[in-house]
């Protein structure tokens, strides 16, 4: 129980050059908030990203704030990395801020 915790602990936020990764002890899945530019309107910037991303393979979640200019995806580890989930956010026509 007390390496549990520990381990939960120590995996609970990683802060890597601005991208908030979690990671789960019992699964393979992380979330990850990515800051982008150019994300302007809930009516046609957020469905694009949400629509987009949620169409990659290990893609569990995806919640778009315009206000914030983020997105929050939880995703599988073993099925797609951060670097590809940034450039799939790109390949979209979106600036990514945070690396």
């Amino acid at each position: 129980m007390v390496l549990r915790t520990i381990l939960s602990s120590a995996l609970a936020a990683l802060l890597i050059a601005g991208v908030i990764v979690t990671t789960s002890v019992y699964a393979k899945s992380a979330t990850a908030e990515i800051t982008v530019k150019e994300v302007m309107c809930e009516q046609m910037c957020a469905p694009r990203l949400q629509t987009g991303l949620s169409k990659v393979d290990g893609v569990q979640k995806v919640v778009v704030s315009v206000k914030d200019q983020k997105i929050r995806i939880t995703y599988d580890e073993a099925k797609i990395s951060l670097k590809q989930l940034q450039e799939k956010v790109s390949d979209l026509g979106f600036t990514v801020t945070s690396k």
